[in-house]
């Protein structure tokens, strides 16, 4: 099932220039998602004198996917499966810098739930190459 940015933004509730996501490829809901990212010049943050993608949106990308994997979970009404905000990162190790013309491929998968509270393993890849790879956690709606 591929999810495509109209769509996204029905999801979660980010538009352009913050939409971290330009279409989800694979989705299997309340459980692991893979989204893509294309890092392109007209990105807001490579308007200043860096073309690399800062660690905090890359965070942020993961998040979103992480967002649509939940928001899709057909087991719960959906505000009780949409997580309302991020809250926290355990881990979070940036192996290697993004920049302007990658395609970043985002993985995130749900490992285990506690009451609202999800801890995700999520990863960020260009081409085949491992670039970030941690732990979130999400606290979903009441």
């Amino acid at each position: 099932m591929v999810i495509e940015q109209k769509e996204l933004q029905e999801m979660i509730p980010h538009a352009f220039p913050f939409l971290m996501l330009d279409r989800v490829t694979e989705i299997e809901p309340g459980k692991s998602g893979t989204g893509i990212k294309n890092i392109t010049i007209n990105d807001s943050f490579s308007e200043g004198k860096s073309n690399f993608l800062p660690a905090t949106l890359l965070i942020e990308a993961c998040s979103q996917l992480t967002a649509v994997v939940c928001s899709g979970n057909t087991d719960t009404p959906r505000a009780q499966s949409r997580p309302s905000y991020l809250a926290g990162i355990p881990t979070f190790k940036f192996l290697k810098p993004v920049s302007v013309g990658d395609r970043l491929t985002l993985k995130a998968t749900i490992i285990k739930r506690v009451q609202h509270l999800l801890y995700v393993n999520v990863q960020a890849l260009v081409e085949s190459t491992l670039v970030a790879k941690g732990s979130i956690m999400v606290a979903g709606q009441q």
